[in-house]
């Protein structure tokens, strides 16, 4: 996991179009991809694959390297739904890990696992009294990584935040908390992605 130490929710590095592949296999949020000889993206790469589906909606998915195949093929486990991905559609090779804001930027926001902002999708009274505890005794930061969070209670904790202003809206760069949430709808591969997320971020401050 890198770090991004911009405002903007950078999903992945600077997309290098000349290493591109093709969707050879699709198994739910798994995806074979080939790419040509010599060409073969290191693990843990991010992939991106971006382009319209039979109904002409836009995709922009982006996974991660799990596994090298062989025969010029990668198995990657997507980030986000797969819905409308086909084989052969177009795949960009990063050349990165997946990348994610660190710093003030982060502060009072709610995250996903590729560092995007979810604020506003909406734990319990335990966390809620732990981090309060740091930011306001010892004046210490935290970031908090919720991994299967219910929307619910994703949501309450965060309302808590403000209430007991950990998390200041007029000025976020005075919130003494991050949230990265991989709530518990979201894809295998998202959820267990989010520990390292919340670890990047962390070791920044």
């Amino acid at each position: 996991m890198k770090i991004n130490p911009t405002t903007s929710a950078p999903g992945v590095s600077t997309l290098e179009k000349e290493n591109l592949g093709r969707i050879s296999q699709i198994i739910g949020p798994v995806l074979d991809v080939a790419f040509p000889p010599g060409k073969m993206p290191n693990i843990y790469n991010a992939l991106v694959v971006k382009g319209r589906d039979t109904a002409g909606q836009q995709i922009n998915v982006t996974c991660e390297v799990q596994q090298l195949l062989g025969n010029n093929r990668v198995r990657a486990v997507a980030m986000s739904a797969t819905d409308g991905l086909t084989r052969g559609m177009e795949v960009i090779d990063t050349g990165a890990a997946l990348s994610v804001p660190v710093g003030g930027a982060t502060l009072g926001r709610i995250f996903n696992v590729l560092g995007e902002p979810v604020d506003n999708l909406g734990k319990t009274i335990l966390i809620m009294e732990l981090i309060n505890n740091i930011a306001k005794a010892h004046g210490g930061i935290s970031v908090f990584g919720g991994v299967g969070e219910r929307t619910r209670e994703g949501n309450d904790l965060y309302m808590k935040m403000k209430e007991f202003g950990v998390i200041n809206e007029q000025n976020l760069a005075e919130s003494k908390v991050a949230l990265v949430y991989g709530q518990m709808n979201e894809l295998p591969g998202a959820r267990i992605r989010v520990g390292l997320t919340t670890l990047t971020m962390a070791e920044h401050f």
